[in-house]
């Protein structure tokens, strides 16, 4: 038995080493034709991706001299969908992350709302200070933010009032290769992600453009109305209710 478990591992190891060396020209070929170009040289202003054609290549560095980045969230990763309720409590809104002292030095406070600006359109977003992000970079937790009504939710839900997405200062297209054509770089659905090419300006909110507006994300979109035969949304939603017991012992509807 034992010669026969050692055959077994002897065989696998050479399977793997086949493997591998089947899959050696397809990386390199790969890092001849596509990667070559993104070795990092210490510079992030440069933003070269794929041809030297990242979005931060579009702009000019004084005018939008932060980077702006997104991360999913942990708790939600691969698990938005099926709308738990616990998950919604920790990720019901999200905030514009910043160093405090860049925050300081731009004369903005803890929760003040702010505008973020880049060379596709712009945003409000309230921020949080956060030590341990670049002076130079915000950012924000990813596909939180939503329109009024989407998903069902209450139209007065945090995720619609003062959640957001960064899609609106994201292209929806890479700049143009050597050939003219431009790659695609949406996501409609759960919000586009910034991966370091997205460069921002950062301003404060002034206050003449009126507290009551202040309170709520940019840009504001009208309500979505249900869909015939949705039913109707509940005030509190108890997803996965239906899998735990009553107090009284008896099993939920």
């Amino acid at each position: 038995m034992k010669n026969c478990v050692a055959v077994s591992k002897t065989l696998g190891g050479v399977l793997l080493l086949l493997f591998g060396l089947l899959l050696y020209p397809c990386s390199q070929a790969q890092a001849g034709d596509v990667t070559g170009s993104w070795q990092f040289d210490g510079n992030l202003d440069a933003s070269v991706g794929i041809d030297g054609t990242f979005e931060g290549e579009a702009v000019e560095v004084g005018e939008f001299p932060m980077h702006a980045l997104t991360q999913r969230p942990m708790a939600m990763y691969h698990s938005w969908g099926s709308q738990n309720a616990w998950l919604r409590q920790i990720h019901g809104t999200n905030p514009l992350y910043m160093n405090r002292r860049t925050g300081k030095r731009l004369e903005i406070e803890e929760r003040d709302w702010v505008w973020v600006t880049s060379h596709h359109g712009r945003i409000k977003a309230q921020v949080k200070f956060m030590e341990g992000v670049n002076l130079d970079t915000v950012w924000t937790w990813n596909a939180i933010g939503k329109r009024s009504g989407a998903w069902n939710l209450d139209p007065k839900a945090p995720e619609s009032q003062t959640g957001f997405l960064l899609n609106h200062v994201i292209s929806e297209l890479l700049p143009a290769q050597a050939d003219g054509y431009r790659y695609s770089n949406s996501d409609p659905v759960t919000g586009q992600a910034a991966w370091y090419d997205l460069k921002v300006r950062v301003e404060k909110c002034a206050l003449e453009e009126g507290e009551a507006e202040k309170g709520l994300s940019e840009p504001r979109f009208d309500i979505l109305t249900p869909p015939k035969g949705l039913p109707e949304r509940p005030p509190i939603l108890r997803y996965g209710r239906v899998f735990s017991n009553m107090d009284d012992g008896e099993q939920t509807e």
